[in-house]
């Protein structure tokens, strides 16, 4: 069932309480689905945390599992102590960047320099420089000018990271299980959570994935948080309120330390900024150590701030 971008708005306006009631529908169709043989995919994170209060409060025995990367230090300590069941995936951070390359700028954007980088084929190559299709029509899915620079360095890039040290270690759960799992990513995080919540909605049929919480925003997260006052990773710190708007007084998302998904967007603290007071050793690692200083390279490049001029 696709969705329209009218249609996603409503959904995204429904006051919170809606929202529950609705998540609730569509968490037990899924249960009922696949007759129970399901489990919550859990990161620690302030998304999942109340995805799994809110599928836990139905189902109690359903379980939370959680994907230990050895990445997620602020998050590890909290998921580990609630998830239900902790596996790991097989290849480590370090090795993914080093074999396919660096999670830089956006997932889409890596993938785009990936496939340049790597592709035989002219055609795609020069689609993705130029957006020019075979019918001379013009498509909006190719790489960005601001990007284009990285081309000519010796750095190469990849969205392969999440696939490797949380995607595939979860679907080798799910078949070794044959449960099938409760996915806590919402249209409101990005571009492409975006797109693939509107061609498939709550539930992907052919995929067997459910997302309750794909039509809610970080709004609703916050306030269902604290209204319910739910145990959540301290890397938030606390959720406060001012005139209806919620907000963290410390990390506003937490993922893999060393991630460069989005940084160039985020507001000064950004995340390398707070690692190089939380932790100096990881942060002088991952800038200027692993695959030779590539991404404090990088981050200097876009004049992207990383907190070792402070």
């Amino acid at each position: 069932m696709s969705l329209t971008e009218e249609q996603l708005i409503q959904r995204q306006s429904y006051n919170l309480d809606i929202k529950i009631f609705k998540t609730k529908q569509v968490i037990r169709q899924f249960y009922d689905k696949n007759d129970g043989q399901v489990y919550i995919s859990y990161s620690g994170g302030k998304d999942s945390e109340v995805m799994r209060h809110l599928v836990k409060e139905l189902y109690p025995d359903v379980k939370a599992v959680f994907v230990d990367t050895g990445t997620e230090h602020k998050t590890r300590e909290h998921a580990n102590k609630k998830a239900d069941v902790v596996i790991r995936p097989k290849k480590t951070m370090y090795e993914v960047w080093k074999k396919y390359g660096i999670p830089f700028p956006s997932k889409q954007q890596a993938n785009y320099l990936y496939k340049i980088n790597n592709t035989k084929s002219d055609y795609l190559k020069s689609r993705l420089m130029t957006g020019i299709m075979k019918d001379g029509s013009k498509t909006m899915f190719k790489l960005s000018k601001k990007w284009k620079p990285l081309l000519d360095t010796d750095f190469k890039f990849s969205e392969r990271c999440c696939y490797y040290l949380k995607k595939e270690p979860l679907k080798r759960y799910g078949k070794e299980s044959g449960c099938k799992p409760f996915i806590g990513t919402m249209a409101s995080d990005g571009f492409e959570r975006k797109k693939m919540y509107k061609q498939h909605g709550c539930i992907d049929i052919k995929r067997d994935y459910c997302y309750p919480l794909g039509f809610w925003t970080e709004q609703d997260i916050l306030k269902y948080l604290k209204s319910n006052n739910i145990e959540y990773c301290d890397a938030y710190g606390d959720i406060i309120e001012n005139n209806g708007y919620f907000k963290t007084t410390k990390a506003k998302r937490t993922g893999c330390e060393g991630c460069c998904f989005g940084v160039h967007l985020e507001k000064s603290p950004n995340r390398f900024e707070r690692m190089a007071k939380e932790d100096p050793q990881r942060h002088n690692a991952i800038l200027n150590v692993w695959l030779d200083g590539s991404i404090g390279k990088i981050m200097k490049m876009y004049n992207i701030p990383t907190g070792e001029d402070k």
